[in-house]
């Protein structure tokens, strides 16, 4: 959870634009969009973890004044086959939620399934748990200015 200082609708059109996630969300090195709300997302992963990839279908809900992002993981026939290069996430999992403070401020709570499979030592889960939210949090203000 933090704020942004960002409007509501400026973070939904980033968080829209799914194209331009590598350039928002530093470790989505690619995406390719299947249908307008299905995405193909590819992950980088730190030295010495396997890529990580997952097919997501995206849905944009309001509850009163709240903009909410969800996202879950789909099959869909115009995805590739997963690599030996990198990881599948089946469960892949979150929601956003966009909350006006005022005019040019929004809390922005983002929720996540962290499960990131494949071989992954105890060390390298609590990290990734450590710094996932608050990577996604930094880049996303980030994007925002």
């Amino acid at each position: 959870i933090g704020v942004i200082n960002a409007s509501q609708e400026s973070l939904s059109k980033i968080l829209l634009d799914f194209g331009n996630y590598p350039q928002v969300f530093k470790r989505v090195y690619k995406t390719k969009i299947l249908e307008p709300d299905v995405v193909h997302l590819l992950l980088e992963m730190p030295f010495p973890f396997k890529q990580r990839d997952y097919i997501a279908k995206f849905v944009e809900t309001r509850d009163g004044k709240d903009v909410l992002f969800t996202f879950n993981a789909v099959e869909h026939p115009g995805a590739a086959a997963p690599s030996r290069e990198s990881v599948r996430l089946p469960r892949a999992a979150g929601r956003w939620r966009l909350e006006p403070m005022s005019p040019t401020q929004t809390r922005v709570t983002y929720t996540w399934n962290g499960e990131l499979l494949g071989k992954i030592p105890l060390f390298g889960l609590a990290e990734a748990w450590r710094t996932q939210g608050t990577e996604v949090m930094d880049w996303l203000e980030a994007a925002a200015k």
